[in-house]
């Protein structure tokens, strides 16, 4: 269970819990990643993988607030430069244009979290910046 909003938040914006479902089963060889948006400004977003700064693959689309990845991602090990964009943009915008580093191991159960605000001065001081965190599910 996660809670998700801003304090004083409105129009849906506002503090609430959210439970998603869980699947810890491993997957041999593989890593088994799911995907949820719980920033309360953000655009719905794709969730992308960048090489040299550009975007390689879309691992994620169309992905709203409040919503996870219906099933989970299944990737090979190794490292990934991630990155968010709102759905069908072109550039890697969020949380940087450079993205951050996902290491995937072979049998892990992670989830990656989209938290924290796009515009925390505008839409509540005391919310922090948009980040991803990669939370361990096992």
């Amino acid at each position: 269970m996660f809670a998700a909003g801003l304090l004083n938040g409105t129009a849906g914006q506002g503090m609430q819990y959210k439970a998603f479902a869980d699947d810890r089963a491993p997957v041999a060889g593989q890593a088994k990643v799911r995907v949820i948006h719980l920033s309360p400004d953000a655009p719905a977003v794709d969730v992308v993988t960048l090489e040299n700064g550009t975007i390689a693959q879309r691992l994620v689309t169309n992905l709203s607030y409040l919503n996870a990845t219906a099933t989970p991602l299944t990737l090979a090990p190794g490292t990934y430069t991630v990155a968010l964009v709102p759905t069908g943009a072109a550039s890697p915008l969020l949380p940087s244009a450079t993205g951050v580093p996902l290491a995937l191991s072979a049998g892990d159960v992670r989830t990656l979290v989209a938290v924290g605000a796009l515009a925390p001065q505008a839409t509540n001081p005391a919310a922090q910046p948009l980040q991803l965190k990669l939370l361990d599910d096992r």
